[in-house]
């Protein structure tokens, strides 16, 4: 864990990298139709140091930087990486994420003012690490609670017992995962949602995913902030159709 630490603590972006691809974002950082205009609210550039090493810069329409991310080898610990940090719409980084691209762990850190609030350790996909400053010690629950929670088994059960692979995008061969943003507000209500990754998935498949989300009586979790206080946020669901 000392090591996470000190892996996450040296994002930089380096010196000489140069620009080649601009992409339009929705609110979701997913990636819209350049005929979709309306739907933008981010650009992302994508830049390759002669190293190899990959930089993704995400700016509002202010041309607020608002997420950075890089992408690479980390030689000492060999494994793939990629280290995100978010910002706020004044430049103050509000979280930092490790993710090991191997075997998919990861160590987020939540800031306030410059100051480390929270830190979660994710094992694996239900199995979360989690503590806040104003708490003594930490705690391990099935989901990261910094954001919307849901019943997973229940969940899973149902797509088990619902989902269908849309007969037109299966005899095309189309596959893909279909991204859900569910808006959770501070009570455990479904605001609304539509599929984050519209752009790029095939209509039929997303608008399978819609159903999904109409159907399922489930119930869901609000997220928390670094103090422990409920808030609105967007939960995301991926639902995969797979061929074979």
């Amino acid at each position: 864990m000392k090591n996470l630490f000190i892996l996450i603590s040296i994002l930089f972006f380096a010196f000489g990298a140069q620009a080649q691809k601009t992409t339009p974002l929705n609110r979701h950082f997913y990636e819209i139709s350049k005929k979709d205009l309306d739907n933008k609210v981010y650009t992302m550039t994508e830049s390759k140091t002669p190293s190899g090493d990959l930089f993704y810069l995400i700016f509002d329409d202010q041309n607020r930087r608002i997420r950075q991310i890089k992408v690479s080898y980390n030689a000492e610990e060999k494994f793939n990486q990629e280290v995100t940090d978010t910002y706020d719409t004044l430049g103050n980084l509000i979280s930092q994420t490790l993710l090991n691209l191997d075997n998919k762990k990861s160590l987020t850190l939540y800031f306030d003012q410059g100051v480390k609030k929270g830190q979660v350790i994710k094992h694996d996909y239900k199995h979360f690490e989690i503590w806040r400053a104003n708490k003594e010690e930490t705690y391990e629950l099935h989901y990261d609670d910094f954001m919307p929670g849901y019943e997973l088994e229940a969940w899973v059960d149902f797509l088990a017992k619902n989902l269908t692979y849309p007969l037109a995008p299966r005899r095309a061969g189309i596959s893909g995962t279909v991204f859900l943003a569910l808006l959770i507000s501070e009570t455990g209500e479904l605001l609304e949602y539509e599929v984050a990754n519209e752009a790029t998935m095939d209509k039929n498949l997303v608008k399978e995913g819609l159903r999904m989300v109409e159907k399922f009586k489930g119930s869901y979790i609000p997220a928390l902030d670094h103090q422990g206080r409920p808030v609105k946020a967007w939960l995301y669901l991926p639902i995969r159709f797979s061929l074979g």
